[in-house]
């Protein structure tokens, strides 16, 4: 039995959104693990741990955003929103 086009086009529709919810679901639990490990070096390590944090979450994250096609601005923000999010955390 052939399948109609408009069958297809919404098969296909749906595997793109599987595909965009599973990576999605997979870069938020590296996100949170990132988070928590780097929570855990602040905490061990104070001030000192800031700095080694930086130092590991920069050229990481750069390149996971150059992998991804991602522009300088969003990687700045998203950093700048970890870090924000972390001192929180910390500060609770």
């Amino acid at each position: 039995m052939v399948s109609s086009p408009f069958e297809i086009i919404i098969q296909m529709m749906v595997i793109i959104i599987q595909s965009v919810i599973y990576t999605g679901v997979v870069l938020l639990k590296l996100f949170f693990e990132l988070m928590i490990s780097l929570i855990y070096i602040i905490n061990i390590t104070g001030f000192i741990g800031i700095i080694i944090s930086f130092i590991i979450l920069l050229p990481v994250s750069y390149i996971i955003i150059k992998l991804f096609s991602g522009s300088l601005k969003i990687f700045l923000i998203a950093l700048l929103i970890l870090y924000i999010i972390i001192f929180l955390i910390l500060l609770y």
